[in-house]
């Protein structure tokens, strides 16, 4: 039994993620991203972009770094 709300919505949201296959995912990682032209501006399709290849560098450096060590 969960007794901190905080606690059972991340329980619910773990379950709810954990029904989910791959392949589902997949899909909707392409839905989403076909849909960004009309979702958001140039601008911030610019932003948005450059912040996940920055946040992407970052964690490979610290992926091969715990490799390497």
């Amino acid at each position: 039994m969960v007794v901190d709300p905080g606690m059972a919505a991340l329980d619910d949201l773990s379950a709810a993620v954990a029904d989910y296959d791959i392949a589902e995912m997949v899909v909707a990682g392409l839905v989403m991203s076909a849909g960004k032209e009309r979702a958001f501006s140039a601008r911030t399709r610019v932003h948005i972009e450059g912040f996940w290849e920055t946040l992407d560098e970052v964690l490979n450096i610290l992926l091969l770094s715990l490799i390497h060590i």
